[in-house]
Parts: structure tokens; sequence; C-alpha cells
């Protein structure tokens, strides 16, 4: 199993953040009833969890646990 680029991570982490973070606006719309408050929390999410993600995954691509080498 080759190892990725940082390139495919960060770009596979904001297109999973994406999908996630209308998720949440759908639902923070839902439980607020405020348009621009549910868009500010889907923004920061945005914005913050992609680089989690990205260092996750940077971490657990250090790890030989598990891999077929």
């Amino acid at each position: 199993m080759l190892n990725e680029s940082t390139v495919r991570s960060v770009v596979k982490a904001y297109s999973y953040r994406l999908c996630g973070s209308t998720v949440t606006v759908i639902i923070s719309y839902l439980v607020t009833g405020k348009f621009v408050v549910s868009m500010t929390i889907g923004a920061t999410e945005l914005i913050v969890k992609p680089f989690v993600y990205w260092c996750h995954e940077r971490l657990w691509n250090t790890v030989k646990w598990g891999k077929n080498v």
C-alpha cells in the first residue's frame, strides 16, 4: 500500500468536510431557526475541521500497525 500525498490528504479532508458541514448547517438551522447562525457554525467548522482531519491522517500515516508492508 502506498502512502498518499499531502495534497490528496488535504483535498480528501475538504471534500469530506464540505459534506459534513452541509449537514451541520441544516441541523443548526433546524435547531436555531436562524440562517446566519447556522451558516456561521458551518463556515467555522469548514475552516477548522479539515486541518484537524489532515493532522489526524498524517499522524496515522506514521503508524505501522495494521499496514501490509
